[in-house]
């Protein structure tokens, strides 16, 4: 009774539209499930609530199942074919998030945002039993959009991983990554260093702009010819 009052007291779940982007059917199938597939209804009616989530081409390659017999089912199954099969999934994520030029150095929102998609990858491969779909290919294409400066850490904490007997994979990378995000987003120590490359930066292109005078006589100046 309690279970039903709190349902009753909750807000209405948002509908999450599938156009058939593979590396959305995960979350729309959740979705979907907790809205209508888990209720008790028809096959006809579900049918018909299940064509009110999609649009674009997810929506037309089962229209036609509607209004046919065990229509909602065969609906489901092609769908998982042809955009949620676990492979699919994962290259869509994975060019995702390595679209767009890489992340500098001094990009640390541009990091938080990297870690949590890339936490979000795992997760999701994860609650689908599909985690050996992330080849190194996968982790190898999203090391290169990491900063540069995180990209020899990674190489330095993959060598680390290797030392110890084993190879890294797909959990260690968004483990690397949120840590590296926290240290460079941390609101006290988060900018320390900078200071110091930067006015040594500074410094070489000052001397750069201002070389030194020389004093051997081979080099005169304006005044010592004019006297």
């Amino acid at each position: 009774m309690n279970l039903i009052a709190t349902r009753a007291s909750l807000p209405p779940l948002e509908v999450v539209k599938f156009s058939g982007n593979p590396c959305e059917f995960f979350r729309f199938k959740t979705r979907f499930y907790q809205m209508v597939e888990s209720q008790n209804l028809s096959d006809a009616q579900k049918m018909s609530r299940f064509l009110q989530f999609l649009e674009g081409n997810a929506r037309k390659a089962v229209a036609g199942f509607e209004g046919t017999p065990r229509g909602f089912k065969k609906a489901i199954r092609l769908l998982e074919l042809r955009f949620g099969q676990p492979h699919m999934i994962a290259k869509a994520c994975v060019d995702a998030l390595i679209e767009g030029p890489n992340i500098s150095n001094s990009d640390r929102e541009g990091l938080r945002e990297f870690a949590d998609s890339s936490r979000t990858l795992y997760e999701t491969l994860k609650a689908m039993n599909a985690l050996s779909e992330m080849n190194l290919t996968n982790p190898g294409k999203m090391t290169g959009k990491l900063p540069t400066v995180q990209q020899a850490r990674w190489r330095d904490e993959a060598q680390q991983i290797r030392e110890r007997g084993m190879l890294p994979n797909f959990e260690d990378l968004p483990e690397f990554i949120e840590k590296r995000a926290d240290a460079v987003t941390d609101p006290i120590f988060g900018r320390i260093g900078e200071t110091s490359r930067a006015t040594n930066v500074s410094g070489r292109r000052n001397l750069k702009a201002h070389p030194p005078s020389r004093t051997d006589g081979k080099v005169t100046t304006l005044a010592t010819q004019l006297s």
